[in-house]
Formats: structure tokens, C-alpha cells, sequence
């Protein structure tokens, strides 16, 4: 079910110090939609690409409060599945105000040559198929990210590991630690995994260096940020249900089509996939036929409001003949 990014999400209490448990929940987006297999994305470079692997550690978490405290959770690895949302649980937190989230991507030094086979097998660190393992010398996979290039029909891999690649990602979070269990909502913008990279010709990088290094770099800047909680069912069946036709669209137009609410008009944006807005429109309503002559060939995110609240949200694929 595609989830809806509504607004940061706050925790409301008494303004008090308590002890809880914090976690965090990742949600896996391609463009803006939630990733799937095998689903055609595009990154800023305007490369179409699909994933059919995306695995990656995180580690050293670390939660700053209340001016400045630290408190960090070193135990905590989490081997994370780019088609799922996972929560992962921190442990325990005395605070009154939680002020950012830090966390690495990887396995830290300490642990990243030892053996595998020491862990349980539940463990993140433990053996698994296909293998995170590079080997006792080089350690862990950070990341794996494998799929297809859709331009040349050729399957890409990239696999980035090495303690010296292991980057620290921090965000500001800025929400109260006064209820019995507080979860740290980030969504993760897959396509800039591959992030300024052409995928020209045959794309294989296993190591420490060339676009390893760079998914690497690009999961640390550009991939993760805050985000709210994902809305409830109830929520999602009050959102306005509406299509594009033609989409993908090559003749320069495309039409709305309401669902539901067809009678009511809204004000739309229209987004590149760097969230730039290069379009926008008062008081649409069902069947209005919205002009993209003006538009390059790419993918779009099309934003209905009513006033400011967003309502919806649909991608657009723009071809040239």
C-alpha cells in the first residue's frame, strides 16, 4: 500500500523526564512511491533503472538529547531489506526532548573482520544467503544494490564495504521522549543510492572504491531523512483517489480523473525528482487536461492540495516523441 508523507510526525506529552524505548522505522521510497522488485525508477541523471536486491548494515546508532547528551546503542546492527519497512529497536532511552538520530551504514571496525559464524544465527552478523560476507580481510558488504539498466537491458552490481568507507549519517529529530515508547520515523529515497551515475555500459563495482565508494557517499548525504509516521488505514481511505491519462504520457497532455470528490477543485504542484517544483496550477478539478509541452522527457510527482494540505500524490512519466 503506497504510504502518504503528511507532516513531521511529534510525540505529545507532558513535558517531563521518563525513561523509554526508542526505535526506528525505515520507509523504502523510489521516487517518491514505495519500492518494489522489479519496478522502473530514474535518478537525477535521468538513468531508468529497477532494483532486485537492495541490502545494507546500519550500525552505531546513537541518540543525542536534552543539550547535547549522548546516548548510544552499540550493540544494535540491523541488516536491512530495501522491500520492506523495518522497525529496529534501540533499547532503552532516559530523556525528556530527543534531539537527532545518528546511525552508520556498515559494520563498524570492531566487529566488521571478525567471524561471521561467532554470531547466532539470528544474529544480522551471522552467515546469510545471498552472502554479506566479503571475506575475514575486507569484512562485511555495507551494500549490495543489484538490478537492471533499462537502456541497455544489462544487469548492474554494486557492492561497497571497507572500515575506512564507514560513514556516520546524522539527522535532526527534534520531538519529545515523554511517552512509554517513541519510534523515529526516516524514509529512504532509493533512486539516490545510484546518485549521479550514468549507468552507461556494464556496471559491476565490488570493493572499496569507484561507485562503491560512491553508493556509499550518497547513502551517508542524500538517501535518508525524517519523515512522519505512515498514515493508518482509516487515514489512506479519506485521501483523495485519482489517476493520469494518458501515463505514461508522449502527446503533451494529461488529463485528471477523480475518483471520488470528482465535483471539488484543488491546487496542483508539479515536481521533478530533485523536488524542484516546475509546475503548478489553481483550482483544478476532475477532467482538467494539464499542459506538459513545457515539461522535459522524466519522471514527475503530481501533488494535489486542498489549501495546504496535501491530499494526494501520483507519479507522471513524460516521454517526447
Amino acid at each position: 500500500m503506497k504510504k502518504l508523507i503528511l507532516g513531521l510526525f511529534l510525540l505529545c506529552g507532558s513535558s517531563s523526564f521518563a525513561q523509554t524505548n526508542v526505535s526506528v522505522t525505515i520507509d523504502h521510497l523510489l521516487n517518491g512511491e514505495e519500492l518494489a522488485w522489479n519496478v522502473q525508477g530514474v535518478n537525477n541523471l535521468d538513468a531508468e533503472f529497477t532494483f532486485n536486491r537492495l541490502e545494507y548494515y546500519l550500525s552505531g546508532f546513537k541518540v543525542t538529547h536534552d543539550g547535547g547528551n549522548v546516548t548510544t546503542y552499540d550493540d544494535v546492527y540491523a541488516l536491512v531489506q530495501g522491500d520492506e519497512s523495518p522497525t529496529i529497536d534501540l533499547g532503552e532511552l532516559f530523556a525528556e526532548n530527543i534531539e537527532m538520530i545518528s546511525f552508520s551504514v556498515g559494520v563498524d571496525p570492531g566487529n566488521n573482520n571478525g567471524d561471521p559464524s561467532a554470531w547466532p544465527p539470528a544474529h544480522p552478523l551471522a552467515p546469510k544467503n545471498p552472502s554479506m560476507h566479503w571475506g575475514w580481510i575486507s569484512g562485511y558488504r555495507f551494500v549490495a544494490v543489484e538490478g537492471d539498466i533499462v537502456s541497455t537491458s544489462q544487469e548492474y552490481s554494486i557492492h561497497g564495504l571497507g572500515n575506512v568507507n564507514y560513514f556516520e549519517v546524522s539527522l535532526e529529530v527534534n520531538m519529545p521522549a515523554n511517552e512509554d515508547d517513541v519510534n523515529i520515523y526516516l524514509k529512504a529515497d532509493t533512486e539516490n543510492f545510484l546518485y549521479n551515475m550514468n549507468l552507461d555500459g556494464t556496471v559491476f563495482s565490488h570493493g572499496e572504491e569507484g561507485l562503491a565508494l560512491e553508493t556509499l557517499i550518497n547513502m551517508s548525504e542524500r538517501v535518508f531523512s525524517i519523515t512522519s509516521a505512515p498514515l493508518s488505514t482509516e487515514d489512506e481511505n479519506e485521501l483523495l483517489k485519482f489517476n493520469l491519462f494518458p501515463n505514461p504520457t508522449d502527446n503533451g497532455s494529461v488529463q485528471l480523473n477523480f475518483a471520488t470528490d470528482a465535483g471539488d477543485f484543488y491546487n496542483l504542484v508539479v515536481r521533478d525528482i530533485q523536488g524542484k517544483i516546475v509546475l503548478q496550477r489553481n483550482q483544478v478539478n476532475s477532467g482538467y487536461q494539464l499542459d506538459v509541452n513545457g515539461l522535459h522527457e522524466g519522471l514527475y510527482l503530481v501533488s494535489l492540495y486542498n489549501d495546504t494540505e496535501l491530499r494526494a500524490i501520483k507519479k507522471l512519466v513524460v516521454r517526447k516523441n
